[in-house]
């Protein structure tokens, strides 16, 4: 997989509305590419908390391009809003669940 992270490189969001193209600013593509380092496209459930927020941020603070004003090998990765659904935060969590529902204390 080739990374194209130089001018014109774009991040593809999938909604239920369709399809838009995103074109961040270098210092974002290069996050970007090393958050897509291994993948083409990511649902927004696999994404940590901080990766979330930064995909979030850079969308709604980036240009949207045209389809067709690039081509497939512009595109750095693939955010999936519309496949899986978020991955609870432990925040979201009670103790019990996150240490499998059950605890006892040593006794002598």
């Amino acid at each position: 997989m080739s990374l194209h992270i130089g001018s014109g490189a774009v991040l593809e969001v999938v909604t239920e509305l369709g399809k838009k193209y995103i074109e961040p600013s270098l210092a974002h593509r290069l996050r970007l590419s090393w958050i897509f380092r291994h993948f083409t496209t990511l649902s927004d459930g696999v994404l940590t908390d901080r990766e979330r927020e930064f995909v979030r941020r850079t969308v709604s603070t980036s240009p949207q391009r045209e389809l067709g004003s690039f081509g497939s090998e512009h595109i750095i990765g693939t955010i999936d809003y519309t496949s899986t659904p978020r991955k609870p935060s432990l925040s979201d969590t009670s103790s019990s669940e996150r240490t499998g529902g059950s605890w006892s204390r040593r006794t002598a």
